[in-house]
This record gives structure tokens, sequence and C-alpha cells, in this order.
């Protein structure tokens, strides 16, 4: 179960590239390989979010600087991640958004996924969905995280 939410947790810490610009660090690439091989085990509201989609995560660092990157996923799994410029258009279906406190937290948690979803209701995660299609699957994808937590599944 561990694994899961360590998994779950890295589709918000997975994108920091390993081209060493970023501070986010460059262990990050671990964590990928770690979140690949857990992805099929992702609940199905998180896999409707997050499965086939083109992401553009904006960390905003305690400094104000931010830092952007792209990222792919097909079938839940990370298959590409790199940093990018705010001016970079990579036709984005999600954008996500989080602060380095929070990345920080979601990190060193023993509870990564109830810290996720803390943050994500009280705005420190935003996810924004581009385009119809897009929007509907989120509100879908919200739904069925909201029941999962009443009856008890996450």
């Amino acid at each position: 179960m561990k694994k899961l939410i360590i998994a779950l947790t890295f589709l918000i810490l997975f994108t920091s590239a390993t081209t060493g610009a970023s501070p986010l660090g460059d262990g990050l690439q671990m964590m990928v390989d770690e979140y690949n091989k857990n992805a099929g085990v992702a609940p199905s509201p998180i896999k409707t979010i997050f499965g086939n989609e083109v992401i553009q995560l904006t960390v905003e660092m305690n400094d104000g600087s931010m830092f952007y990157f792209k990222l792919v996923t097909d079938d839940a799994k990370i298959v590409e991640f790199e940093e990018i410029s705010v001016d970079d258009d990579i036709d984005a279906t999600l954008l996500v958004g989080i602060d380095e406190d929070t990345l920080s937290a979601l990190a060193n948690s023993t509870s990564p996924l109830h810290i996720f979803l803390d943050a994500y209701e009280d705005g420190r995660i935003t996810v924004e969905a581009v385009g119809a299609v897009n929007k509907i699957t989120i509100a879908l994808g919200n739904l069925a995280i909201k029941l999962s937590q009443l009856l008890g599944f996450i």
C-alpha cells in the first residue's frame, strides 16, 4: 500500500527534468521509475484524471521564482518529462500548479496521498483541464475521488 501511495503522489513530484537547471533535484528520475513500476495499481479515479495527458506543471518556489515542466502520461505511466519555459506551447491537456512547500511536504510525508488530497481540496494544488472533454473528465474524476473518500477507499 505504501508503494501505491508513493506512486500516486509521484504524479505531482515526477516532473523535474534531470538537466540540473531546476533546484528540485536530480533524484526524481528514480521517482519516475518507481512511479511507473506501480502505475498499474493506481485507483481508477487517479487514472481517469492523469492517465493519458499532456500536463504543464508549474512549481512556485518560496523565493517567488517559477519552474515549468511538461509531462506526458500514457495509460497512467510517465513516458516523457522535461523542464520547459513559460512561453513553450506544449498543447497541454491539463495545467497543474503546486508550491514548493507543498511539493516538499508530499516528498517527505509518510502519508502523501492524504497530503495530496488536502492540498488539492484547499487549493495548494490546482488542476485545470484544457478543453470541454477534459473538463468533463476532471469533473467525473473529482466526483470519483470524493466518493472513494466517503467510502474509505482512499
